[in-house]
């Protein structure tokens, strides 16, 4: 019969092995508490998930910092009491769960001094929620190992690690990764640099009073659009509003002090701290405010802060360059102009159904369209294709370029700027009967404003955008040099500058082409596919632009023409009734006498505006008409 010890030591032995069984499957194998065979090569040395990880502590050099997660947020314990940079926490926290085994030597074999493990260096441990340690190791330093992990990727540095949980003391191992910048600074760089620490998604107030004053921008939820509600309610430019957000959560502190380490900024209020940036976010009615006090030297390139919720003073960058390429305060959006609007208009250009440019002491210009047809040059009563460069160019400048700058928002008198007599007015109708005007002016001190009628916000207008509104009827004509139809055309005669006309018969029912030069018939000489792409680059003749009747550089080139077509063709009345014959005649010669012209003026006889053609066209009028 068993003695009831031998009884007992049998259970104890039992519970035992159940004990360490389930150790061995849920903590990496009884290695962890007995000395035996290191883990092999491409081996994991932790197994748990990030979000197990609420306690962290750090030892290095005799300091001590413990971190805990409270509420989501990465908070220090210990030595200070202040925000832990998460995104560090979230570094240490992969390197520990990633890093793979790549070689492991016993510790009697190595000498800790070379490898960087002397008592004082960095040492982690990583605890649950009820403090139960998930890992616990001492770094060393960087090994001369590299690791390949694919072709795309560059290789990994490896480090030397001593895991430091009972059983595993025994090997040290080199591990895939680094983490030694996280510890950079000593300990520091752990606390949280970032004044600000906010979800962007999820703001909806910004507050800002500066030595302007003070302004507001807010949204009602993250769908909507942000405003400035402070001073006036203004809309805003989405990018700037993105620059300030991101500058916001971006900027970051190149010293973080405790206040009994420094001076902080003085009260809210004083006139020594003219920056105050507040911030809410969604479901918060508590605003975390960041006091900036900018030093008295002009050149200072730093100025001391704190934030509300945090005891400690930020050293923060106040110039862009002077703290690498950290943001700087003074690089953000702060001002009412930085962060409004800038757009002149926000024209429906989908809606537009008409536009009306009216120059002072000019014939306005009408400009016009059906739904879902092109737009239409008025001249009278007839409408003709409108330019549409010109068309392209008068909508950028109203709904894409931003004006120079804003003069004043408070106008009840245009007078002072000017826009009593406007130099040029647009007026815009859309197909529902919604109207706006924009009118233009000169000031007294030579800057070129505009005003939206009804608003009291007048603009001051860069020369390039009204460089891009055509103010003149010849620069809304169609491109197309004119209405041509090969079905009409009986002849071309071709003249270069110096040598006898060539005269071309030709008959569209017989598609065919007759040539006489100086009363020869040369017919047989010339290439009908040539001849055919002459006509049908005349029939599709555009120009590069047009120019106004008083262009005097294209009339005194065209007074001695390079080159001159004459097109004979059917004269057909509103019938469809042939009345005769109409000789069309254009004149051409090069800008410039340079071999390497690309441009030629050009005029047809009866028509008082002259144009500019490209060489491409214009080459393609002088092709050679003959077989060689």
């Amino acid at each position: 019969m068993r003695s009831p010890a031998a009884t007992l030591f049998l259970a104890a032995t039992a519970i035992a092995l159940v004990v360490l069984s389930g150790i061995a499957i849920t903590e990496n194998g009884l290695d962890r508490f007995f000395t035996g065979k290191p883990l092999p090569e491409g081996a994991r040395l932790y197994d748990f998930t990030p979000k197990q990880v609420r306690h962290i502590r750090i030892s290095h050099a005799g300091a001590t910092m413990r971190f805990e997660r409270i509420g989501g947020v990465w908070q220090a314990i210990a030595p200070w009491r202040d925000r832990m940079d998460p995104r560090l926490a979230g570094l240490l926290i992969a390197f520990t769960l990633q890093t793979t085994v790549q070689d492991a030597i016993p510790m009697d074999k190595v000498d800790t001094r070379l490898v960087g493990l002397k008592t004082g260096n960095i040492t982690v441990r990583l605890a649950d929620g009820a403090n139960q340690e998930l890992a616990h190791y001492v770094l060393g330093r960087r090994t001369a190992w590299f690791v390949e992990t694919d072709e795309k990727s560059a290789p990994l540095p490896t480090v030397f690690l001593r895991p430091l949980e009972n059983g595993r003391r025994d090997y040290i191992y080199a591990c895939s990764g680094d983490p030694h910048p996280i510890f950079r600074d000593g300990l520091q760089r752990l606390r949280d640099h970032r004044p600000l620490y906010f979800n962007p998604k999820t703001l909806t107030s910004i507050r800002i009073r500066g030595p302007e004053g003070e302004l507001k921008l807010a949204r009602k939820s993250p769908a909507n659009p942000w405003r400035i509600v402070k001073p006036l309610e203004l809309p805003t430019e989405k990018d700037a509003v993105r620059r300030l957000v991101e500058g916001l959560y971006q900027l970051t502190a190149i010293k973080v002090s405790d206040p009994d380490e420094t001076t902080p900024p003085t009260a809210e209020g004083d006139a020594s701290a003219p920056i105050e940036i507040g911030i809410e976010s969604l479901g918060s009615k508590k605003e975390t405010t960041l006091r900036i006090a900018p030093r008295p030297e002009p050149d200072a390139q730093t100025a001391p802060a704190t934030v509300g919720d945090r005891k400690a003073v930020f050293e923060l960058p106040l110039r862009p360059g002077g703290a690498g390429k950290a943001v700087a305060v003074f690089s953000l959006p702060l001002t009412v102009n930085d962060l409004r609007d800038k757009k002149l208009t926000h024209l429906n250009i989908a809606s537009l159904h008409s536009m009306l440019i009216s120059p002072a002491a000019r014939e306005s210009i009408l400009v016009t369209r059906m739904p879902r047809s092109p737009w239409k040059f008025m001249r009278g009563s007839k409408a003709e294709d409108a330019n549409e460069q010109s068309v392209f160019n008068l909508l950028k400048a109203m709904t894409e370029n931003d004006v120079a700058g804003f003069v004043t928002d408070t106008a009840t008198d245009f007078k002072p700027y000017g826009l009593d007599k406007p130099f040029l007015i647009l007026r815009f109708l859309s197909f529902d009967n919604q109207g706006l005007e924009i009118r233009f002016a000169r000031s007294p001190k030579g800057d070129i404003l505009a005003n939206r009628l009804g608003s009291p916000t007048v603009v001051k207008i860069d020369d390039s955008l009204l460089g891009l509104i055509a103010t003149r009827p010849y620069q809304w004509k169609s491109t197309r040099l004119w209405n041509l139809s090969r079905v009409d055309v009986v002849g071309i005669q071709r003249q270069s500058a110096g040598a006898k006309p060539l005269d071309l018969a030709y008959s569209f029912l017989e598609e065919s082409w007759r040539a006489t030069r100086d009363g020869k018939d040369v017919t047989a000489d010339l290439n009908e596919n040539r001849a055919n792409f002459l006509l049908d680059s005349l029939e599709g003749l555009h120009v590069a632009r047009w120019l106004g009747p008083d262009n005097s550089e294209a009339a005194t080139a065209l007074l001695a023409p390079a080159l001159t077509l004459r097109v004979l063709q059917r004269n057909i009345n509103d019938l469809g009734d042939s009345t005769g014959l109409l000789q069309r005649t254009i004149l051409l010669s090069p800008i410039s006498k340079s071999p390497e012209n690309q441009f030629f003026y050009g005029m047809v006889e009866g028509n008082p505006n002259f144009f500019i053609l490209d060489r491409k066209a214009h080459d393609s009028l002088a092709v050679d008409l003959f077989d060689q």
